[in-house]
């Protein structure tokens, strides 16, 4: 995540924080007239609003990324191995001026790197052979997986004391990886263009996007409602603007696409 969206997401977060708070408080107000559990109230509300939508968020990142990965190992999928394992050795090049081909590994100060971007899991066949034909005098063997490795193939590594040390990496990591030495594959993929539809006009409603805006209308109607006779119907409205920026927050409209 990027300075940029750290700022803007403690700034929603906080956001949020205040406006549940404050409107906790101004509920709290209506039957409670006890002060301390009043602030006590409106803080534990703001507080459990928060971090639930915080968690959620974190969930649905989970997923995201999740997504991202398979759409970037497709690519490698659909072309030759050497696809892979050039993509890889031009990658480490850039960072490792001493990184060298040899046969399918990139060898690097003694740690041999070995592109298995399948869309299978790493057999137990598979990593036989790619361990015989691994480069000699190295410390460390990492393989880079599209999809990790088979449990069969796990029990079977940890069964044996191989030398050189085998690390066989998980499809996050792989993705990682790539990622951080700006060498992802570029998606082939075009995504249809979606028709403006009711439909869509919700989803677009309770997206992420629209969660500040609903925070901020929040803010001005309660704030409003402490000077104005009808008090109760500012906070109603203000409370629904807070549902639905927590239901944006949470991206329920990616659910009605």
């Amino acid at each position: 995540m990027t300075t940029k969206n750290l700022f803007t997401n403690f700034v929603d977060k906080t956001l949020l924080f205040l406006v549940s708070g404050f409107l906790s408080i101004a509920v709290a107000g209506f039957f409670v007239r006890d002060t301390a559990i009043i602030i006590v109230v409106g803080i534990t509300a703001a507080l459990a609003i928060t971090a639930l939508v915080g968690l959620y968020q974190n969930k649905k990142l989970s997923s995201c990324d999740s997504k991202l990965i398979k759409t970037c190992m497709v690519q490698f999928y659909l072309k030759e191995d050497s696809f892979a394992l050039d993509t890889v050795f031009s990658a480490l090049k850039v960072r490792y001026k001493n990184a060298a081909l040899v046969g399918n590994y990139v060898v690097i100060n003694r740690i041999a790197v070995c592109p298995y971007l399948k869309p299978k899991p790493l057999s137990v066949e598979n990593f036989c052979s790619i361990y015989k034909d691994a480069p000699k005098d190295i410390n460390r063997i990492i393989v880079l997986t599209a999809n990790s490795a088979s449990p069969e193939t796990k029990n079977f590594i940890a069964s044996l004391e191989l030398k050189p040390f085998v690390y066989i990496s998980k499809p996050t990591q792989t993705y990682l990886l790539l990622k951080h030495l700006h060498s992802l594959p570029k998606t082939e993929f075009k995504p249809k263009p979606a028709r403006r539809t009711i439909r869509l006009f919700f989803a677009e409603a309770l997206s992420p996007p629209a969660a500040r805006r609903y925070l901020m209308t929040a803010i001005l109607l309660v704030g409003s409602s402490f000077f104005m006779p009808a008090s109760i119907y500012f906070l109603v409205v203000g409370s629904l603007c807070v549902v639905l920026s927590v239901l944006a927050a949470l991206d329920v409209g990616g659910k009605i696409k």
